[in-house]
């Protein structure tokens, strides 16, 4: 084999191991990536966790605004619930209302 040969030889054997060595590499880095974000997401939940043990009654403070006990000292109420019992009343007097149309109606026959 000629220098050139062997020299070409090499070169197409050091590409190939250049090629190799940044795809393991990339391979490492991304799996490293991983177990970092997998760690990161383990120290949240424990602190979840170690959150709601350490609470009394082990309960987040309730979020919505109708079971809130400060807001309801507050008056203020759910708007989504308020909503629905005006509309419930409403529904109510419709009613009675066509009810009363009706006797009028049975009376005058």
């Amino acid at each position: 084999m000629s220098t050139n040969n062997k020299l070409v030889l090499y070169q197409n054997n050091l590409k190939a191991f250049t090629a190799l060595f940044y795809k393991k590499l990339r391979t490492i880095q991304m799996i490293t990536v991983i177990l970092i974000t997998s760690f990161l997401l383990a120290i949240g939940f424990a602190g979840f966790a170690i959150t709601i043990l350490v609470k009394k009654n082990g309960k987040f403070p309730e979020l919505h605004i109708g079971n809130n006990k400060d807001l309801k000292k507050r008056g203020i109420g759910c708007a989504t619930s308020q909503d629905k019992m005006e509309q419930a009343k409403a529904k109510k007097s419709l009613q009675f209302k066509q009810l009363t149309l009706l006797e009028k109606e049975l009376k005058s026959l």
